[in-house]
């Protein structure tokens, strides 16, 4: 409820460090308007009054130092729906709250709270004062309340106890508060240790202090001070200053960003991870990976690329980087039954057949791009043209013998290191079957190559073959490869 927001700035808990933002403030300025239309004069009107015009005379300056600084979530839903060119979405209500906030900017004049959002509303005075008029505004800030919450983190603990087990499919026990919501969440403090914070629907969750306790959102985190906790995004992205102390950071299908690591017991990104500045120990898991300086003594888990300044040892652990082909649900945790793993083998037999029929149509289009040379050839060429363009078919067919020799090798080598090979529908065909008719026996060198593969190939098909001699065929596979250079 919004009214949270008008009973923490009217009576705000001794030594809070949290930094008001303009929406936060605007909201309070068009409380207060319909308190006063309204005719109520009471002690939470005048305090909320008083904090107010403090606020203006000397605004709260944004915090740099973090990756997690979007925490105006109502006020960016409203701002990308004028910039979309779609502000007949707006409601009168939301057209009031944003005049609000412009009257507040131009209160408060250019600073760097007020200075983008007033580029950005000043061009749509119109068009807001158009919306204004279409239907009279509900009094009070009800109306809002469908698109963003607050919360103190005295509300958090005030919350129901109940036990919980398995937090976004992933193995949590725990028994304690858990507080709720209903669209965007803005929390006022911190999450503390042992509440549960859980954001439904298509909502954004933004903490304006320390996540100690755990947090479950659809879409994005943002956290402005540090990460010792468990944070749970299912789509969206995570943003925090750090993940330090065995703190959990699961972006499931999003991103992880963070000015520093420490510590963190996993950080799971299914895109990528952003560290801006270091990381020190702990588990990263993630397609791409770049640190702005160092790794130090970290786990790296990629099936992308990872990128810093610096990867260094450290005399009590050592730097792990470890190359994934694929990312899965298991490696954050998610408890699976038999059906779901049936279903993520199938999901992978399908990407598998999906590479090697985009292997086949390369090898199509090559093949075409040859017929049509040959032809072009036999129309026009003749004499000495004749000749040089044939040692250029020549070279160019060899050229695309060797290459799907080599693609032929990879889809073996990926196949055999997943368990034994048997040979695909899809796998693109042997090009040594056409050897003979292309190039007849005196090439000695690709008939070399022909029977190299062929041996390859049959000794990988063996059913008899153990773990050991396995491992010695993928071997030569990859000597096979690295002399075509291709490793």
């Amino acid at each position: 409820m919004l009214k949270r927001l008008i009973d923490f700035v009217a009576s705000p808990p001794p030594g809070h460090a949290v930094k008001l933002t303009l929406q936060d403030m605007a909201l309070c300025q068009q409380w207060l308007e319909s308190h006063s239309r309204r005719g109520l004069q009471d002690s939470i009107g005048t305090a909320v009054a008083n904090a107010l015009q403090r606020w203006k005379a000397h605004p709260d300056s944004p915090d740099l130092n973090t990756a997690g600084r979007r925490h105006q979530l109502l006020l960016r839903d409203l701002l990308d729906l004028l910039r979309n060119h779609r502000a007949e979405l707006l409601t009168s209500d939301e057209a009031n709250f944003l005049d609000t906030v412009l009257k507040v900017a131009r209160e408060i004049g250019s600073h760097a709270i007020t200075r983008r959002v007033a580029e950005l509303l000043e061009p749509h005075v119109d068009t807001l004062e158009t919306r204004r008029a279409t239907r009279e505004s509900t009094p009070g800030l009800a109306p809002l309340e469908r698109r963003i919450q607050y919360a103190a983190e005295r509300d958090l603990q005030a919350a129901e106890i109940t036990h919980i087990r398995l937090l976004a499919g992933i193995e949590l026990p725990c028994r304690g508060p858990v507080f709720k919501s209903s669209g965007h969440l803005r929390v006022l403090g911190d999450i503390p240790d042992g509440c549960t914070v859980v954001v439904e629907n298509d909502g954004c969750c933004s903490v304006d202090g320390y996540l100690m306790g755990r947090l479950l959102s659809k879409k994005h985190c943002e956290i402005r001070h540090n990460i010792s906790g468990v944070a749970i995004v299912l789509t969206g992205q995570i943003r925090a200053r750090g993940i330090i102390n065995n703190g959990v950071a699961i972006s499931k299908m999003g991103s992880v960003y963070c000015v520093n690591a420490q510590g963190p017991r996993l950080v799971f990104g299914g895109q990528s991870i952003d560290v801006a500045e270091n990381t020190l120990m702990g588990r990263f898991v993630t397609r791409h990976m770049r640190v702005g300086d160092e790794v130090r003594g970290s786990r790296l888990e990629i099936s992308g690329e990872a990128t810093a300044e610096y990867f260094r040892h450290l005399g009590m652990s050592n730097v792990a980087v470890v190359l994934r082909r694929e990312l899965s649900c298991a490696d954050f945790g998610e408890v699976t039954g038999a059906d779901l793993n049936q279903l993520l083998s199938k999901a992978y037999g399908l990407r598998r057949h999906a590479r090697n029929f985009s292997h086949l149509a390369l090898a199509a289009r090559r093949e075409a791009d040859h017929s049509a040379q040959s032809i072009l050839m036999f129309i026009f060429g003749g004499g000495e043209v004749q000749k040089r363009l044939e040692s250029l078919l020549r070279a160019q067919r060899r050229h695309a013998f060797v290459t799907n020799v080599v693609e032929n090798l990879c889809n073996m080598l990926m196949d055999a290191e997943e368990g034994p090979y048997r040979p695909s529908e899809t796998e693109a065909p042997d090009p040594a079957e056409s050897l003979d008719t292309e190039y007849g026996d005196e090439d000695e060198e690709l008939l070399a190559v022909q029977a190299e593969t062929s041996v390859l190939r049959n000794s990988l098909c063996s059913a008899e073959l153990d773990r050991r001699e396995a491992t010695l065929l993928i071997r030569k596979v990859r000597e096979k490869l690295s002399a075509m250079r291709v490793l």
